[in-house]
C-alpha cells in the first residue's frame, strides 16, 4: 500500500487556515484550533527523510518485500507495484503514519536542486529538471576540490558572419576540457560545413564537419591531442572563455547545441 504526500492529510476534518510549504507539501503554518495533528506528524516524518537525505539505492524499480521503518530509495525508471508511476521520486517506508499502521510508502517529488546521498555507490546526486545527475567532486580538508561538470547552450548561428560565440563562458577557468559535443538542432543552410573551437583556434574541439542536418551529432575530442602544458590547442583552459562556431560561409539559418565536459580545479582556501 502506498500514499502520495502532496494530498491533504487529515482530510476527515476542516483544515481551515493550515498552509503548506512551497517545496514540501506539508504544514508550515496553522492557527489555534485548526486541525493539524496529521499534518504535524507528516512534518516529523519528512524530517526523517530530508535531514541529510540518503537513500539505500537509486537503481531499484520495484519495492523490497520486507522494508524496515525509515528505508528510503529513489525509484528507478519503470517503477512497479507500489512504486508504479513514481520514477525518480523519493520513496520512504514508514510505520509511523497513523492512517496506515501496517506501513506505507510515502513519496516525495524532487525539485531542481535537491541532493541525495546514495549508499549503494557512496556518491551524491543532484536533481536537475527531470533527472538525477551524479555529482563528481573530490575535496580536501582545506577547501580545495576537483569538480567534474558539463556546461551546455543552444547557439543560434549568426547569419551576418562566419563566426558565432556562445553567450556564456562554456569553457571554465582552471580546467581540463575533456570533450565538446554538439547536436545540430536546426538544419544549417547556405553554409556546408562548420567547426568548433574558441577565439584562438577555430577547430580546437571539433574539426571541420559537413554534418549540418538537424539531428547530426559530433563528439569533439581534438583538444585532447594537444599537449596538456604547451599546446594552445590542447585541453588546458586557464581562463574562462566562450565556445566559437565557425562556418565556411555566412549561414542562412541554423542552431547547434554545444555541451562542454570538463574538470575544474580549485585551490585551498587555508
Amino acid at each position: 500500500m502506498g500514499s502520495q504526500l502532496g494530498y491533504t492529510l487529515g482530510s476527515g476534518g476542516a483544515l481551515m487556515a493550515v498552509s503548506t510549504g512551497p517545496k514540501i507539501p506539508i504544514m508550515v503554518g496553522a492557527e489555534a484550533g485548526d486541525a493539524y495533528l496529521s499534518q504535524g506528524n507528516a512534518f516529523l516524518r519528512a524530517m526523517q527523510v530530508f535531514f541529510v537525505c540518503n537513500v539505500i539505492s537509486m537503481s531499484e524499480s520495484a519495492p523490497p518485500g520486507t522494508p524496515n521503518n525509515g528505508d528510503t530509495y529513489v525509484v528507478a525508471a519503470g517503477g512497479s507495484g507500489d512504486w508504479n508511476g513514481q520514477d525518480n521520486n523519493i520513496a520512504y517506508w514508514t510505520t509511523d503514519n497513523e492512517n496506515f499502521p501496517g506501513g506505507t510508502w510515502e513519496f516525495w517529488v524532487p525539485s531542481t536542486g535537491w541532493i541525495v546521498g546514495n549508499q549503494l555507490d557512496n556518491t551524491a546526486y543532484l536533481f536537475v529538471q527531470t533527472a538525477w545527475q551524479k555529482l563528481l567532486r573530490l575535496g580536501g580538508t582545506h577547501g580545495e576540490y576537483w569538480q567534474a561538470g558539463v556546461a551546455s547552450e543552444e547557439i543560434t548561428l549568426n547569419t551576418g558572419g562566419t563566426t558565432t560565440d556562445s553567450a556564456a563562458n562554456l569553457l571554465p577557468a582552471n580546467s581540463i576540457i575533456d570533450a565538446v559535443v554538439t547536436r545540430v538542432t536546426t538544419t544549417i543552410t547556405t553554409a556546408t560545413e562548420f567547426e568548433v573551437g574558441d577565439a584562438g583556434t577555430s577547430d580546437r574541439f571539433v574539426p571541420t564537419t559537413t554534418d549540418i542536418t538537424a539531428g547530426d551529432t559530433e563528439v569533439g575530442l581534438a583538444a585532447m591531442a594537444g599537449g596538456v602544458a604547451s599546446d594552445a590547442a590542447g585541453p588546458t583552459q586557464t581562463a574562462a572563455a566562450k565556445v566559437r562556431i565557425t562556418t565556411d560561409v555566412n549561414p542562412g539559418a541554423g542552431k547547434v547545441r554545444v555541451s562542454v565536459f570538463y574538470r575544474t580545479f580549485v585551490a585551498p582556501t587555508s
